[in-house]
């Protein structure tokens, strides 16, 4: 959504990714008993916890050799649920701690025209703004903070990013247009590079990759006579389609891009080699989907993004999604906007295509509450999907 204002308005915004390392290694378990103290846990649930990071014994590998068993006391066990759920505990006392430390960064940490200053997932932390100088001095004071915290971030993988366009017509000194190859495409946020076209391509690339990887369960051998047709689309489905349509970017496709016709055509070429539809026999793409019961690939993007909507929109108002969404609605009106036609972005083709289709519209504030509240009613939804 925030990149969606860069393609529309005179907007630009910069980011700190912040990542930590050894993340779940580095975790002292005395804090954590004493964070799950403050958010109220019972006694119960504290003895839980403690029995599960007790008695803990490592092993270490060295190609066929292994060391003594030994004990260790800190950090969490990976391998088990509690592992992320103790360090993202951990995570939110240092934040909390680090918003409270930094008087200019309000908290919750949203600006006045909705546009959210922070972001995580995992041991990923994003400090967002639009000065990058105040930004390099919030990272500075978010190292130091993390580090008392046990939390160590890694220098190697801490990116300071702007997302902006360039001018129409600029050029580099071999006179190729900067526009649309600016830095900020190609950098990668959980899997996901922040360009459409290179996510998309990239994307691509890893699905074909998925699919001849498993080319011997789709066309040779004796599992061709022993996996019927309705299983391997079964197993293509989870297999390679949920590599094809993982990333956010793909919701950017309509049923006419140029994008979605080549990743169309990539599932429609990988369907008739499972089936074995081979020059010169050919058949219509009307009937290949008849015959595996399935839907092209844009219409299962659009209900994807159609369901994320409805997540955004039914989350808390603090999140950092609601908040993008709320500030690519209404906090953005004051921008100026950009004279020449612009950029596929998110937030057009949900409002102009998505929500236009079901007479539904963003002009205001009240109309965005009606949409949050529409968004609430799962049976009206239903309705209109």
């Amino acid at each position: 959504m925030l990149i969606s204002v860069v393609m529309k308005k005179e907007f630009e915004w910069d980011k700190v990714s912040i990542d930590m390392s050894a993340a779940f290694n580095t975790i002292r378990r005395g804090t954590t008993i004493r964070l799950l103290e403050a958010a109220g846990c019972s006694r119960d649930d504290l003895r839980l916890v403690q029995y599960l990071m007790a008695n803990t014994t490592l092993v270490v590998r060295v190609c066929s050799t292994d060391s003594e068993m030994f004990s260790f006391n800190i950090g969490a066990s990976q391998g088990d649920s509690t592992a992320g759920k103790l360090f993202t505990l951990n995570l939110a006392g240092a934040v909390v701690h680090i918003r409270a430390v930094l008087p200019s960064t309000p908290n919750p940490p949203i600006a006045d025209n909705h546009m959210p200053l922070e972001s995580g997932y995992s041991d990923d932390v994003e400090e967002i703004g639009e000065d990058m100088e105040e930004l390099q001095d919030i990272f500075q004071i978010s190292k130091n903070i993390l580090s008392e915290w046990s939390l160590f971030v890694n220098d190697t993988k801490t990116k300071f990013t702007r997302v902006y366009l360039e001018e129409v017509g600029a050029c580099d000194e071999w006179d190729n247009e900067l526009r649309g190859k600016e830095e900020w495409r190609n950098e990668t946020l959980l899997g996901t590079k922040l360009g459409s076209e290179q996510d998309v391509t990239n994307r691509m690339n890893k699905a074909n990759s998925a699919f001849w990887s498993f080319d011997k369960l789709w066309c040779q051998g004796s599992e061709r006579s022993q996996i019927t047709e309705k299983r391997k689309i079964k197993l293509y489905d989870s297999l390679v389609v949920s590599v094809l349509t993982a990333p956010v970017q793909l919701l950017l496709l309509g049923r006419t891009s140029a994008c979605s016709r080549v990743c169309r055509c990539c599932s429609e070429k990988h369907l008739k080699r499972i089936l074995h539809i081979y020059w010169p026999s050919s058949t219509s793409n009307k009937a290949l989907y008849a015959r595996t019961q399935t839907r092209p690939l844009s219409e299962r993007v659009e209900k994807a993004r159609w369901t994320m909507l409805g997540h955004v929109l039914r989350s808390d108002n603090d999140t950092p999604a609601y908040q993008s969404l709320l500030f690519a609605s209404l906090g953005c009106q004051t921008l100026k906007g950009r004279v020449c036609r612009h950029r596929t972005n998110l937030y057009d083709i949900i409002v102009k295509k998505d929500l236009f289709k079901r007479r539904i519209y963003l002009k205001n504030e009240d109309y965005f509450t009606n949409l949050v509240n529409l968004a609430r009613d799962r049976s009206a939804v239903s309705v209109l999907e």
